[in-house]
């Protein structure tokens, strides 16, 4: 049976990819340190719920083991939870517990909510059913393989594969105006140390296998996590490959590479470049038009919509089955700047740029 959606308008989801930047410090923004980080601030989403002051406590249950994209989700979720002022906790499975066994003992000592990450869990339709029985606010993160026997609301994430065909489209659609053909070739790399990077390259895969377009390797690139050792690996392969006609990034860093590569080269060298990033600061190259297109994928959202959501249950209010988060797309608005090269100096580069200068979260571009 299907599961009635919701989804945040355009400007909305645009202003939920600034605020998440809170959780997201410098640089490429994938893995940002949790040390020095500022509060995750979503008071434009909607005012807080009623149910966000007094004994609310709200608890995560996670899988066990290590898992970067779980720690970003408990990370993000804690801190929003510590702003709307209400007690915060995780447990995860021990001594051989299943993760349904530790749903069901969490529902027997009591909670205000459960957030259960559930997306690769088996077994836990029974265990969500009893918790609801219960009359426990409950929640998921992302949907349990075996979903349709307890419906609960579920926090998913945005469309990846509609935002890649995005940004495939945009990248086809600049390559000529850089002097390179529509059709390819297309280098699409990720840097396999980031969370998601390299199921978001493979998305990037489909949409360009769909677009018809020439592709440089069998499959997505992985680069070096490395800063000169990933530039550099692009750089060789631009000198490989002198006709390449775009750039289809997974992450922050490959996109932010591929960015510095293309302004060491003549007009010649020029190739579109569009990709996912978790920084908002990359719009700084989008509003410039150095960058055909990004699309904003940062897994903190699911963690904020999971203490929002979880708050609005506790307060009595009805969710939809399926809570999409925000994943917008900003497209440049115009053609493809002239990256000038680096023997011109009275040419201004964009912040962040050799050359360029600092760069700073700029305002949602409307």
């Amino acid at each position: 049976m299907s599961r009635p959606d919701v989804t945040f308008p355009a400007g909305l989801a645009l202003s939920v990819a600034f605020l998440v930047a809170g959780c997201g410090g410098s640089g490429s923004g994938e893995v940002p340190p949790v040390e020095g980080r500022g509060a995750v601030s979503l008071g434009d989403l909607k005012a807080p719920p009623a149910s966000s002051g007094g004994a609310t406590r709200i608890t995560m249950i996670l899988p066990s083991g290590a898992d970067p994209q779980r720690e970003l989700w408990e990370e993000a979720a804690r801190r929003e939870a510590a702003r709307l002022g209400v007690v915060f906790s995780t447990r995860r499975p021990a001594g051989g517990e299943s993760l349904a066994e530790l749903l069901r003992r969490s529902t027997q000592e009591g909670a205000s909510a459960l957030i259960v990450a559930a997306g690769e869990a088996e077994g836990l339709g029974q265990a969500l059913a009893e918790a609801k029985g219960r009359g426990i606010a409950l929640l998921t993160l992302l949907e349990p393989p075996d979903s349709e026997v307890a419906s609960v609301p579920a926090v998913v994430r945005g469309d990846l594969s509609a935002a890649a065909e995005e940004l495939v489209a945009a990248a086809v659609e600049d390559a000529p105006k850089v002097g390179k053909s529509a059709s390819g070739p297309v280098l699409i790399a990720f840097v396999p140390e980031f969370p998601e990077a390299g199921r978001r390259a493979n998305i990037l895969l489909e949409a360009a296998n769909a677009a018809g377009l020439e592709m440089i390797g069998e499959g997505p690139t992985a680069l070096p996590t490395d800063e000169q050792a990933r530039t550099e690996a692009i750089r060789q392969i631009r000198a490989n490959h002198p006709d390449l006609a775009m750039v289809l990034a997974g992450d922050d860093a490959s996109l932010l590479s591929a960015l510095a590569v293309r302004n060491e080269g003549a007009e010649s060298d020029r190739f579109a470049i569009a990709g996912f990033v978790v920084n908002p600061n990359q719009l700084e190259y989008v509003r410039a038009n150095f960058l055909s297109a990004v699309a904003f994928a940062d897994e903190q959202v699911l963690g904020i919509y999971g203490v929002r959501s979880a708050l609005d249950l506790a307060g009595g209010e009805e969710l939809p089955d399926r809570i999409v988060t925000p994943l917008p797309v900003r497209r440049a608005p115009g053609p493809p700047a002239s990256i000038p090269s680096q023997v011109d100096p009275e040419v201004e580069l964009p912040p962040g740029l050799p050359g360029g200068g600092e760069v700073k979260p700029v305002d949602p571009v409307r």
